[in-house]
């Protein structure tokens, strides 16, 4: 089973080929509480779908350049439409996972700046290496 520590130390090993040495890698972040902005929602950027279970179960990307307010919100603009969706039993800022992604409980992305490849990259490297369940099983 594949955690989010595996996530980072695979991060990790594809900055090490891959990073600029003089410029300040981007990290992993979670503890997102299913309210508010997600993290990185104004970067593109990889995310991490996490189950119930602490399995990384999907790894995506969400590099949209987007338009109007939400330019180049890849992440947010992806899992607003494909993952998240306001939890309407509760008050505006809330979120929910839709029904497809139910066995979610948690969401980890890492942005990149709007005009880098490396979400594209990084999104790759991770499911060849990690392999999680619904990117190769297409669920």
């Amino acid at each position: 089973m594949n955690t989010i520590k595996n996530v980072i130390s695979e991060t990790e090993s594809f900055f090490e080929k891959h990073w600029c040495k003089n410029v300040e890698i981007p990290q992993w972040i979670g503890d997102w509480k299913w309210e508010g902005s997600v993290p990185n929602h104004d970067k593109v950027g990889v995310y991490a779908l996490i189950n119930e279970n602490g399995e990384v179960v999907y790894i995506g990307v969400g590099a949209s350049r987007g338009g109007g307010q939400y330019k180049n919100h890849g992440l947010s603009y992806r899992l607003l439409n494909h993952v998240i969706t306001t939890d309407k039993g509760k008050r505006r800022g809330c979120y929910i996972a839709k029904e497809r992604w139910k066995d979610v409980k948690e969401i980890y992305t890492i942005g990149f700046p709007v005009d880098s490849y490396m979400s594209l990259a990084l999104e790759d490297y991770l499911i060849a290496k990690l392999q999680p369940t619904r990117n190769i099983n297409k669920k």
